[in-house]
């Protein structure tokens, strides 16, 4: 699944948000050890983590190359500031539907970066 938008939130922060792609691996493994080293409301800790850079490319290829489910990425200033994900739970074509029109809004939920009430979206 393919997504690429950008966002601007009411005190100025320009986040670009899209698809991760393998090329994302590393920088996405890091982000992934820091937020979980943050905070114990997540599913697991970094050391809990067995993904390295290489694996982490291929999970983010396998999500890019997916029809019905998506890793997105936020991007300030070049580098990666967050991450969510959508999978499938099951084959119904609304269920795909209902995913791709609500991956902003997700994003914007889950990610702290972006959690403003008012948010202006870049076409």
């Amino acid at each position: 699944m393919q997504y690429d938008q950008t966002v601007i939130t009411p005190k100025g922060l320009i986040v670009h948000i899209r698809n991760g792609v393998a090329s994302d691996g590393s920088a996405v493994l890091e982000n992934f050890d820091l937020t979980h080293a943050e905070t114990d409301y997540l599913l697991s800790y970094p050391d809990e983590n067995h993904f390295d850079a290489e694996q982490e490319s291929r999970y983010l290829e396998k999500k890019a190359t997916s029809p019905n489910e998506i890793e997105l990425i936020a991007f300030v200033d070049g580098k990666v500031a967050g991450t969510a994900g959508i999978d499938a739970i099951g084959i119904n074509p609304y269920i795909r539907r209902l995913n791709t029109s609500c991956l902003t809004s997700a994003f914007l939920c889950f990610n702290k970066i972006t959690m403003f009430p008012h948010i202006t979206i870049i076409q």
